[in-house]
């Protein structure tokens, strides 16, 4: 199976920008996993050429994945749940699989 690759479109979010980010920028998109390999640590997602100085980026839940920004990689990881467990705890990374899931995002920064 070939290694995931994330396509990503985006645009700025001027009308929302105008009444209330201020000095802040907006960004909002979709990142496309194309069904390939999703390997533990994450899929480069690099921001910076888009927002130099990123201070949040938010995911929602799609499919009972949910993902999170790696600031310090620039990569997106993707967690699960297994409510099975005996000791139900923090989200797992996924495993080495594949994801096929289109997911929006925001991203706010300077």
């Amino acid at each position: 199976m070939a290694d995931a690759i994330l396509s990503v479109s985006y645009k700025e979010d001027r009308r929302l920008m105008d009444k209330c980010a201020h000095n802040f920028k907006l960004v909002t998109g979709t990142i496309t996993f194309d069904g390939g390999t999703y390997a533990t640590g994450g899929i480069s997602f690099d921001l910076s050429k888009l927002i130099p100085t990123l201070h949040i980026v938010l995911f929602p839940q799609i499919g009972g994945l949910t993902f999170e920004y790696d600031y310090t990689n620039k990569k997106v990881k993707a967690f699960y749940y297994d409510y099975d467990a005996g000791a139900d705890g923090v989200a797992i990374e996924r495993a080495t699989s594949a994801i096929s899931s289109v997911v929006p995002f925001l991203a706010i920064g300077k």
